[in-house]
């Protein structure tokens, strides 16, 4: 009898004594433990006939019995950590958040998710409206001349930084080269554009700084920075906090959308900077320094966000509106600009044998359904697509520092596309 591998799901299942819940896309079993006597957690486990009835709880998403819900939403752990929130000096609700706009997007059955949306508004337009939409793209990315950025490639050592001692063995152990790379080129260009000028008597504040690494290394090469805030909404284990005992670190769990930096401890002159800020954090994160242009006492100096996944961007969050609308760009169209920008790193890993293949693949769906840009477009040609939308998404937000914030301002690419292909660098001082 022939042999037969067993799939990832089936090898996991022989190791796993938790929750037998499997998620799909993330390739694991729940980690709860097992209800006494079922094979899964309370979250996931299956409703039974003649058992209570179970609802979602509001706070979270999880579910509880029907007679509990009332006793349960004042205890629920959730609600318990967004009253801790709310009530941080610092939390506003929809401070940086941009305007509640409504976006004409067809609706889909079943999930209604943005993405889908945005497809099926693609579809709509048929074949030759969906070209009439890349021509444009393409004449307006040409006039603007979008692809002429500059590379920027820039070690700390070469702008007088100190010697990075080895520090802690574990935090190293846990740095890929690839991530040393791209953070010691963002502090680089920090350096070149005067960020790092003025170590002791600067605040700097990394938005979406998850574990922190980014400002561990920051120290590193400029031992001399004193205070620092991290701003992430979610927290995270084996964090850079313990190795900055003696600096004036402050860790802020709050959605960068919710974020008042005037209230954080002792306010002063600020530097925004992140890196891989996905989608509409990266336009928050700048609409946050303009909301801090004229209070007192809280000046930002400067920003250098590393932008990423620009297909999660949307219009209700983006800056450049201005922008878009000068240039003839509706709300429907950057929508869908959204949707092609993530066709800019797709394949980016597989062989050319392989692309070829799911180019092959995408024909014989459209040839059994309905029409679908993949099946039309060349992957490399999509690729190039996706880039240009990039391009024309990242030059709104230089433009609004320009004209909003009144600074210098220019993106650069910090990496080579082998190292990241998420390598844009937005930056802008106060001049």
């Amino acid at each position: 009898m022939e042999h037969v591998p067993k799939s990832k799901k089936q090898k996991l299942a022989g190791q796993h004594s938790g929750c037998m819940f499997y998620f799909e896309k993330k390739g694991r079993y729940c980690s709860l433990s097992k209800h006494a006597d079922s094979l899964y957690c309370g979250i996931h486990r299956p409703q039974v006939s003649g058992e209570e009835e179970r609802v979602q709880c509001p706070h979270g998403n999880h579910t509880v019995a029907k007679s509990s819900l009332a006793k349960h939403v004042k205890i629920c752990p959730d609600y318990v950590k967004l009253k801790e929130l709310e009530s941080k000096p610092y939390f506003e609700r929809g401070f940086n958040k941009g305007l509640d706009t409504k976006v004409n997007l067809p609706h889909v059955e079943g999930k209604n998710t943005l993405s889908r949306r945005r497809f099926a508004s693609i579809q709509l337009m048929g074949e030759k409206g969906f070209q009439d939409l890349l021509d444009k793209i393409e004449r307006l990315h040409s006039d603007l001349e979008c692809s002429l950025r500059e590379k920027s490639y820039i070690e700390p050592s070469s702008m007088g930084a100190s010697n990075i001692p080895e520090g802690d063995h574990q935090r190293r152990s846990l740095m890929k080269k690839k991530h040393s790379s791209q953070q010691d080129s963002i502090i680089g260009n920090m350096m070149k554009w005067g960020f790092l000028d003025h170590p002791k008597t600067v605040k700097y504040m990394e938005f979406g700084s998850g574990k922190g690494y980014l400002t561990g290394r920051m120290i590193d090469c400029v031992p001399s920075v004193q205070d620092v805030v991290l701003i992430d909404r979610t927290s995270f284990k084996l964090t850079v906090d313990r190795n900055l005992r003696d600096k004036n670190l402050q860790r802020v769990r709050c959605d960068i959308a919710d974020f008042n930096p005037s209230k954080v401890e002792n306010p002063s002159a600020w530097v925004a900077y992140g890196k891989h800020l996905c989608g509409p954090a990266t336009d928050m994160t700048i609409r946050c320094v303009a909301n801090q242009m004229h209070t007192d006492g809280c000046k930002p100096m400067g920003l250098a966000i590393a932008s990423c996944c620009h297909h999660l961007t949307s219009w209700d969050q983006y800056v450049g509106h201005e922008f878009m609308n000068e240039h003839d760009i509706s709300p429907e169209e950057f929508e869908l600009m959204c949707y092609m920008c993530a066709w800019a790193t797709c394949g980016h890993s597989s062989s050319k044998n392989t692309l070829k293949q799911q180019d092959d693949n995408d024909c014989m769906k459209h040839e059994h359904g309905p029409w679908r840009p993949q099946a039309t477009i060349g992957r490399a040609r999509r690729i190039e697509i996706g880039t240009k939308c990039k391009d024309l998404i990242d030059r709104g937000r230089i433009l609004y520092c320009r004209q909003v914030l009144e600074w210098n301002a220019a993106d650069v690419t910090f990496v080579d596309s082998s190292i990241s292909l998420e390598n844009r660098l937005l930056l802008a001082k106060r001049p």
